[in-house]
């Protein structure tokens, strides 16, 4: 039994409408050797309060193997506290750590990454991408 192959039908081409990508639309560079700065403003005020959090954390005894209420009264992502409408816990918890590897990993990474999107996005896009993914982490 033979078998041959027959093109596809004209409907798979490519339309001419189709939108295609210009130089133009990838023409967005980002001089790292030129102008980059070692004090991310918006990234070490993340790492502030994230250390501030954590602080607050430690002094309620949180890191403790049965601290769930603690937990909850600070801000931490409790979906019936969030469906009673406290929708600012899934920001809240954007914040806290679990330990002190935790943070130290978090906030490192923070800085590191931070230093490269302020200089890249600017400091507004780089906190909206903050809260967006950590938005998009709680949902």
């Amino acid at each position: 039994m033979s078998h041959s192959f027959d093109p596809p039908p004209s409907s798979f081409a490519p339309a001419d409408d189709v939108p295609t990508i210009s130089e133009d639309m990838l023409d967005h560079r980002v001089d790292f050797e030129r102008g980059m700065k070692l004090v991310p403003l918006v990234g070490l005020a993340l790492i502030a309060s994230c250390i501030v959090v954590f602080i607050l954390q430690l002094t309620k005894g949180m890191l403790q193997v049965e601290a769930e209420r603690q937990w909850i009264q600070l801000g931490a992502l409790h979906h019936r506290e969030v469906m009673k409408g406290e929708i600012w816990r899934l920001f809240s918890c954007m914040f806290m750590h679990g330990s002190f590897e935790h943070i130290v990993g978090n906030l490192v990474m923070l800085y590191i990454l931070g230093i490269g999107c302020e200089h890249a996005y600017g400091r507004r896009r780089m906190l909206a991408m903050y809260l967006l993914c950590g938005l998009g982490g709680s949902l």
